[in-house]
Order: structure tokens, then sequence, then C-alpha cells
């Protein structure tokens, strides 16, 4: 394996431990398979994990940069525990034992002369036939070049080294005479004792000239460096095991060629039958009948997710999802969780999706843990698997033959809906979507407190994580997503999902892994096989490209997923591809007249105004500006009156008929605190030019009264200035409700270009509402007597004082009422729940009533 890129230090002594030098590179993962040689032993062990690598010079943190930093240093961070604690147990088995090995390079020049290799099941033979064969390839010394078992075994005078495993067997008297360097093909060694290490295998330069050759698709093999050691179970070579098979069948009449498969089948042999490994004995034992029913056990889950592998995951609403494995985390055997819990940790697989993230389409890790089960478990029953092992349910049919075809289609919609322009990001939406329920500003910035419970910031770590050092990285508390039904308008924007919702973007629960577990080095970033398994080339693929060129896995990789925000219930979420439809936007709708009660003077003035501003927007010619450039260009309709007379109705009809999105936010998304409101003004003013909506903020009386003197008006005077500043350059519709205008200050009355009055319907008007809400049950056929309900509506218009939104609620719980009792709607229905809703707000009257004279009597006796 090519050497890592090195993280930058300052020009200053290497950091220490307890007077033990840190490694040079401890911004490198770990590797369990190569592992580097440990320092020489300390008084005591390693304590406590290393200081924190600072932030680059002239880093200026912002709000997404600010995580992306402070991500990086936890990763250089948790790379720094894991080294130095992977060190600490080396230290402490080794001590446990009474031995006292190194693991340096030099230390292969005091073995002991050893003869030919030997193998229990027969490759003494076989080596001394090798030597026999004047054609066999020789070392410098002419010698036949061969393999060897040994046991690592101390020699005398402190000195450790490879003894045969003949010579152990026979109790022969270890030497203590250093020998001469031999050319191994490879060297087998085992260990003995109660806590005995894992076997390894050291190759040597043929060994690993022939791996370069088979396995280039394989990362981080370290198989450039001098005698590379890979410990038991040798992860590079289970994982292509088949592959090395099929080359140790081949014949040749090569002699280098037919040496080197001789000592890769003896290798092979040794491994599956007689490894040193109980764990992996059994592994290869019952290998084969496991693969062939589609099981697997607990330990050897691993063995399933080699980088590069294809797997299937449902991580977002049961949805099926292929991935691209990057990393299988803990090589090897199941780690105990700790002393109190003696159960094995979980498997963790680190696997790609592709997502889009407003500028590119990237490759993004997402961690998958898979928890212990006893015995064996079918294949295709585990939360991930190799989609090799999916199954049509029902039948035996594989992936290939419905779901590819569907997943390939869907990755087309995803691109398509991701790659949208600026004003045709708004879809209709009917289905479930995921949603974390925190309105429209939903982020964290620093300095501010967190929206997420818990006191976990807005990337969801724990504030006591760095008091929190163990093995493993923290575990990340996100808050909780739940599902939510959405129907009607949402705009895909994954860019404003970014700076308003969240800087890490989910996959239904899972948030991008930060673990950086790919190797940036030049050699295998240069490796084209490498690059096409891992699919370097799949990052940074702009909009612009088009879709003949992507390739099938790219598509087959997208996730069933994009990221929103659905006007209604007002949630960032995310949305199911399969049901984003493209909106049937149809300006000239009816809205104004037929869903509307207001007079048709006051509908054709708001209806004339909205349409001459978007058409003056389009001309090239320019209308009447203010004197100063690009202010004053907005349309501002206010509407104010008693609730429920329709003033929010009003501004859905002014977005339908224009085909724009309504986006509706109020005084909780913006804020009471004047430097918050203006910041959030100013962001929702760039959401809606970016989305070209009509913009609503209801019940908006705080920004529009009066300003006033004295300490205790600045707070309320600064938010009417805020909005007054922000307006002044805002281009769009907007429209402001309120329910009181008594204290209406100036300065907002002219930026107003029309200001509407409601009133409480008349006769006329509550008919006309009842009929527009029962022809709706009417059209689903839940009336029982359709003329029997007109004539109600006509006697209960008469004295009806109820407004528009308490009419909807009447019909909507009569329609319950009649479906509890399952017969169609009628007029008892409605008498019933009119009759208890005015009793209701009698007696809420009442006790207002009541509340009002006793607060007016406290009132005069303090006087």
């Amino acid at each position: 394996m090519a050497e890592k890129d090195e993280v930058p230090t300052p020009a200053e002594p290497a950091p220490a431990v307890n007077g033990a030098p840190l490694p040079e590179n401890p911004a490198a993962p770990f590797s369990p398979i190569s592992p580097p040689g440990p320092p020489p032993p300390p008084p005591g062990m390693l304590m406590g994990p290393p200081p924190l690598p600072g932030p680059p010079p002239g880093f200026i943190p912002g709000p997404v940069a600010f995580h992306q930093e402070l991500n990086y240093l936890r990763e250089q961070h948790r790379k720094y525990t894991e080294l130095l604690e992977r060190r600490n147990r080396e230290l402490e088995a080794r001590l446990s034992n009474g031995r006292r090995r190194g693991r340096k390079k030099s230390r292969s020049g005091s073995r002991s002369r050893s003869g030919s290799g030997s193998e229990r099941s027969g490759s003494r033979s076989r080596a001394r036939s090798s030597a026999k064969d004047k054609k066999e390839p020789t070392d410098k010394d002419g010698k036949p070049l061969q393999y060897r078992i040994t046991y690592w075994e101390e020699v005398g005078d402190g000195r450790w080294d490879d003894v045969p495993e003949e010579d152990v067997d026979k109790n022969e008297q270890k030497t203590k005479k250093k020998t001469a360097k031999v050319e191994y093909a490879f060297t087998y060694r085992k260990f003995r004792g109660k806590d005995a290490d894992p076997p390894e295998v050291v190759f040597g330069p043929r060994m690993c000239s022939l791996f370069r050759r088979l396995l280039p698709h394989f990362p981080e093999h370290d198989l450039d460096i001098e005698d590379p050691i890979f410990v038991s179970p040798y992860p590079m070579l289970i994982y292509n095991w088949d592959l090395l098979e099929k080359e140790a069948a081949k014949e040749t009449e090569d002699a280098e060629e037919k040496q080197d498969l001789e000592n890769l089948r003896a290798m092979m042999q040794i491994m599956s039958t007689n490894s040193g490994d109980p764990k992996l004995d059994t592994y290869f034992r019952s290998r084969s009948a496991n693969l062939r029913n589609g099981k697997i056990t607990y330990e050897t889950v691993w063995t399933l997710f080699p980088p590069g592998e294809m797997v299937i995951s449902r991580p977002f609403l049961d949805r099926d999802q292929l991935f691209i494995v990057q990393d299988c985390l803990r090589y090897g055997w199941p780690l105990m969780e700790s002393n109190r819990r003696r159960k094995p940790a979980p498997w963790t697989v680190i696997c790609w999706s592709y997502d889009w993230d407003g500028a590119y389409f990237d490759r993004k890790p997402f961690e998958f843990h898979i928890e212990y089960f006893s015995g064996t478990r079918f294949i295709n029953s585990l939360n991930i698997y190799p989609v090799n092992f999916y199954r049509e349910p029902g039948t035996d049919a594989g992936w290939e033959v419905q779901l590819k075809p569907a997943l390939i289609e869907r990755g087309k919609r995803f691109r398509e809906i991701c790659v949208a322009p600026k004003g045709s990001r708004m879809f209709d939406y009917n289905g479930l979507a995921l949603s974390r329920g925190r309105g429209i500003s939903a982020q964290a910035t620093p300095g501010e407190e967190s929206p997420t419970p818990g006191g976990y910031g807005a990337d969801g770590m724990s504030g006591d994580y760095w008091d929190e050092f163990s093995s493993e990285p923290p575990i990340f508390k996100t808050p909780s997503t739940k599902k939510t039904q959405v129907k009607g308008t949402v705009m895909v924007d994954f860019e404003a999902y970014v700076q308003h919702a969240s800087i890490n973007v989910p996959l239904g629960p899972l948030e991008p892994s930060i673990r950086e577990s790919e190797c940036g080095c030049s050699t295998c970033q240069k490796n084209d096989i490498l690059r096409k398994t891992l699919k370097f080339d799949y990052d940074k693929v702009k909009a612009s490209v088009p879709l003949d060129k992507w390739e099938e896995d790219q598509l087959l990789i997208c996730p069933p997923r994009v990221m929103g925000y659905a006007m209604r219930p007002g949630q960032w979420a995310q949305l199911q591809v399969e049901e984003v439809k493209t909106a049937v936007i149809n300006p000239e709708a009816d809205a104004f007249d037929h869903k509307l009660s207001l007079n048709e003077k006051t509908k054709k003035l708001i209806k004339d105004l909205v349409v001459n501003h978007e058409k003056g927007k389009k001309r090239d010619g320019k209308g009447l500006d203010d004197l100063v450039e690009d202010k004053g260009k907005g349309l501002v309709l206010l509407f104010h009156g008693p609730p429920g007379v329709g003033k929010t109705l009003t501004a859905e009809s002014v977005a339908k008929s224009t085909g724009k999105p309504l986006f509706s936010i109020g005084v909780s998304d913006i804020g009471v605190n004047s430097r918050t409101a203006e910041k959030n003004l100013r962001r929702f003013f760039n959401l809606a030019t970016d989305w070209e909506a009509v913009m609503l903020i209801d019940e908006a009386d705080v920004f529009l009264n009066s300003r006033g003197q004295g300490e205790t008006n600045l707070e309320k005077n600064a938010l009417v200035s805020v909005l007054l500043r922000v307006l002044e350059y805002y281009e769009g519709i907007l429209i402001l409700t309120t329910n009181r205008i008594n204290s209406f200050d100036v300065a907002v009355q002219s930026r107003v270009h029309l200001a509407v009055k409601y009133q409480n319907f008349d006769e006329t008007q509550i008919s006309e509402i009842y009929t527009i809400f029962l022809k709706q049950v009417k059209d689903d056929d839940n009336i029982e007597d359709w003329d029997d309900l007109r004539a109600w509506i006509k006697i209960e218009s008469r004295s009806s004082k109820f407004n528009g939104r308490q009419i909807r609620n009447i019909v909507s719980a009569a329609l319950g009422l009649a479906r509890a009792e399952r017969k169609k709607l009628n007029a008892d229905h409605l008498d019933t729940i009119v009759r208890k809703t005015g009793e209701f707000h009698e007696e809420l009257a009442e006790q207002r009533k009541a509340y009002e004279m006793k607060q007016l009597a406290r009132g005069y006796g303090e006087r």
C-alpha cells in the first residue's frame, strides 16, 4: 500500500503522552491488517488521548463551515484515540504473557536458520521436491524459494524469533546464534499461550508481487512495504477467496509462475485447514454450506461486505435502496462491548449512497449497525446484505428481474428533480414524509441555543463528548424523525435544506458518517481499477452532465428521497421520490370566483394588481421605481379583520392565480428579538425570492404597531424597523394579515399598496360558505338528501354568527358523526354539532364577561 498523505503539523517537538512519542502520522487510520510496530514498552501504560489539533490558520467559522471543521477535528481526535488504545491493548497482552517482542522491520535479520519450510499436511515433502527441481526460481544464493510455518518464541538473550514448527513439536533446544537471512515466499507465524495473539503471515517479495497483480481492486493492502504482515482472519484474502481459488487452480509451464501458484496453494491450504485460529478454521468448515443455504453467523458477518460490494437496505420508509460498501469496521472477530456487558459489539458497515447537495452529485457515507444474534441467520433477513442474496417476495427471482429496472427509473427521476432550475422546483405531493417537526428555521448557528432535544447541538454531538473517551467514536444523537402525511405543494431544494434545516442531510433516521476510512494516497487515487471499484469518479458530478453520461450504478444507488419544504404543515421534510409529481399550474384557476367570499370589486382589484405586478417583472422596460435603484419593486397587500373571515384564503387564492407557491410564516418563525428577527426575515425573503413564492406573514401585529417612546418600547420599535429595512428591497408579493389596526405605524402604511378590510359574514356569505363545504361532501357521495340540506342552510344562515373556520369545523364534525353512525350526512347531524358549538360559545362568552368584571372590580378596589 502507498504511504498515506501526512497531516501538516507545526514545527515544534513531537507530542508525547506519558513519555511515549505519538505516531508520525496520527491522522492515518489504524489498519488491523498490518499494524505498525508498538513503541518501546513505556514505564506505564499510555493513558488518555492527545490534545485536539487546531483549525488551519486564518480559519473564520461560518454556520456551515463551523460544523464541517468541528466534524473534521472530531475525526482526527477519534483516530488518535483509537490508535493509542490499540497500542495499550497490544502492550497489555504481551506483558500478561511474559513476552516482550517487537514488530520492527529489522527483526527479519535475527531469524533462526530453519531449513526448508514444513506443514503438518505434507508441505515438507513438497519443499524437498522443489529443491531438486533445477528450474525452480531461486534467491540470490541459489537456494529455492520456500515457505515455512513457525512459532514466535524467545530464543535467548531477550531475543524473539521465528522457530520452525517441527522444532517446537520435537521440543528441540532453542539456539542463541544469529543465522543468515533466508528469502521465503511467506512465513506463517503462530503464537502459543492462553491469551495468544491470532496467527499472522509475512509475505516475501514474490508473494507481494503476486497479490499486487491479483488484487489491485482492494484498498489499503500494504503490499508495497518490506515484509508486510497480515493478521488473521486476513480480510484481504478472505474477501477474495473465490478469486484466489480460481488462480490457484490454473496450470502453467512457466517455472516462476508455477512456483508462485504452488506457494499460493500451500498458503491457502494452511489457512483453511490448520490456521492456528480456531474461529477461522470453523469458518472454513462451514463456509460452503452456509453460502449455499444463504446463511451466516454473527462472527463472520464481516465477510459479506468487501469494499465495492453492492448491498441493499431500507433506511427510508422501508423503501429498497442500494449502497456500495466503503468499509466494514472491526475486521476480524467480534469484540465485547464492555466489561459489564459481555455481548459482542455491533458490526459497523459504512456504505455509500449517492446524493445531491445543490451544486454536485457526490457519494455520501452512512453507517449501518448489525446487532448480535446467536446461531445462523438467513443473509437476506439482515438489515443490510449483499444484493445478490435478494429474492422477489414469494419467488426465487433475483433482484435483476423487477427491482433493478425499478431502481434505475427511480434514479432517473431523482436526478430530474434535483437538477430542476430555480423557478421550477415547485411540485405536488401526496403521501408520507419524514420530518423532525421544527418549522422553517430549524438549524442552530454558533452562539445560539440548539433546537435539538437532550442538550445536543445542531450536529447531534453531546457537549460532554470531550470528556467521554472510548475506543469507539461517539454515538451521534440526532432529533428523532416522525412520519408526516403531506398533501399539497412542496418545494424541493437541497441547498436551502442545508442552510435552514441541517448541514447534515439525513437518509431516513441516518446521519452521514464523519469517519474518513477511504485512502487518499496518490497510489490509490491513481489506481484505475480501484477507482472503478470504489467509484471515485462519482464525486463532484455537476447538474450539467447529461443523463446518457451517467453509469448504471450511479442511478442504482440514488436514494428514494429528496429534501424539501412542505408548505403544509410548514416543515422541512424527506420526501418520497415516487410521490413528487410535476405541479399542475393553472393561473386562470377560479379560486377567486368560486372559493372566495368577497365582493366582486375587491376581488377584481386584488387580481389586477397581482397580474400587473407579475407582468411588470417580465417586461424589459422599467416601471415606476423608487428614486433609489432596486427599491420599492415589491407588491405589499394588507388584509385586516376578525378571525375566520377569509384573509388567509384570499392569500391562497392570490398564489393559485399566479401559479406560485404560498410561503407562509408566523411570528414564532421570525422571533421577537430584533437581531434574530432581522436575520430570519432576510433568510425568509431570500427563500421566497428563490422559490418565486407569494409570501404571507400571518398575524403580523407585532411588526405593524405604531412605534412609541420610552425604554419599554425599544424592542417593539426595533421589530417595526426591521420589517421596514428588509421590505425595502423585496421584489416579490408580500401579504400581511392582522386582527388589529388601531395602532398602525405610519411608516408601514406607506409601504402597503392595498389594504382590504374584512368584516363578519352576512346571511348571504354564510349561506355561500356552507354551500361550498357541503358540495365537497356531496361530490364524494356522502349526502343523504341535498335538497333537505339546502333548506337547512337557508334557515341556519339567518341566525348564524359563525365565521368561515368555524363553519368548516361544523361540517367536518357532522360528517364524522354520520360516519360513526354508518349513515350519510343529513340535517340532524349538522343541527347536533351546531347546537353543541353554540352552547360552548355562549359558555365561553359568559366566562370572559365574568373575568372582565372581576378584573374591573379589582382595579376599583386598588384605588
